[in-house]
């Protein structure tokens, strides 16, 4: 069986045909329509370029012309420049002081597109215009922060520094055409370089270190000055209870003597029986002491007498 040629197709085809193509006509007329339309705000100024070249300034300033407009699709090109100022932050850069100091430099600057056209011939649009003016930006700082010592980067000085850098770039961009004012130079961040922060910590490492060990040998001295005086003191206060201790027993002493003394007048049999018990006292107290006597040795004469003994 073979297969229909074209003619045998039908009418359908041919209307397949021609809708896809009206389809892809009106895609193309779409897409033309909608390239032919953009929007500019009022806070914007622009170039309208025609083949790469500029055929038109819009809403310059005094001509409220910002909305909707129109350009030819696939040949013009709107090129849009911000009015208002704005802000370029620099790459963070090492330069070197006139006393030899590296620093850490985080700078910004403050601008305003004043001529678009200039600023298109010069640089091509704003973003380019912002990095040339970053690039001139760290250039100006590193000849600046060179002329001068790095106190004055820390001092009242650095105003004036950074006016000399402004006033650099402002030349420089000026030679350059870009058609921008550039309104102020400022900081945004000043420190010491890695190498330098790594020897300021060791320089406060040492410093602490010292001063640390030189806390601990006071705090040793004074230890040893308190143990000292401790010691004296203590000494003082034994030698001063011991002679107070022995003054004491000498009065017992002398009184127990005056006591014995009275007792042994008033009786004498009594005091001999006291000898004799300590006597007593003194050679049997002791347990690992053994005494053979007679039964009836003078020494146990005051138990065998008693205490009423001679009355």
């Amino acid at each position: 069986m073979t297969a229909p040629g074209p003619a045998a197709r039908g009418p359908g085809a041919g209307r397949t045909s021609t809708q896809v193509g009206a389809a892809l006509a009106g895609a193309l007329l779409t897409c033309a329509a909608l390239g032919s339309v953009y929007d500019l705000r009022a806070d914007q100024e622009a170039l309208l370029v025609r083949l790469g070249q500029p055929v038109a300034a819009l809403n310059t300033p005094g001509a409220a012309d910002a909305g909707l407009k129109l350009k030819l699709p696939l040949i013009d090109r709107v090129i849009r420049f911000d009015r208002r100022a704005q802000t370029v932050q620099a790459d963070p850069i090492e330069a070197i002081t006139a006393d030899g100091r590296p620093v850490l430099i985080d700078a910004f600057l403050h601008y305003r597109i004043l001529q678009p056209l200039r600023t298109y011939q010069a640089a091509g649009d704003g973003k380019a215009a912002s990095e040339r003016l970053s690039q001139m930006l760290n250039a100006a700082l590193r000849e600046t922060v060179a002329q001068g010592p790095y106190s004055s980067l820390v001092s009242g000085d650095r105003d004036a520094q950074l006016q000399q850098a402004r006033a650099a770039v402002s030349a420089e961009a000026a030679a350059d055409g870009l058609g921008v004012e550039i309104i102020d130079v400022g900081l945004s961040h000043l420190d010491p370089t890695p190498p330098q922060v790594q020897a300021i910590v060791h320089r406060m490492q040492a410093a602490e270190t010292a001063k640390a060990a030189a806390i601990r040998a006071a705090g040793e001295q004074q230890k040893q000055q308190m143990m000292a005086q401790a010691d004296k003191d203590a000494g003082v206060i034994r030698a001063t209870a011991i002679g107070q201790s022995e003054a004491i027993w000498g009065q017992g002493d002398a009184g127990r003597a005056d006591i014995l003394a009275k007792a042994y007048g008033e009786d004498p049999s009594f005091a001999h029986f006291y000898q004799a018990m300590r006597a007593y006292e003194g050679g049997l107290g002791d347990k690992q002491t053994t005494l053979v006597l007679s039964p009836n040795s003078a020494f146990f004469e005051a138990f065998q007498k008693g205490p009423g003994a001679g009355r």
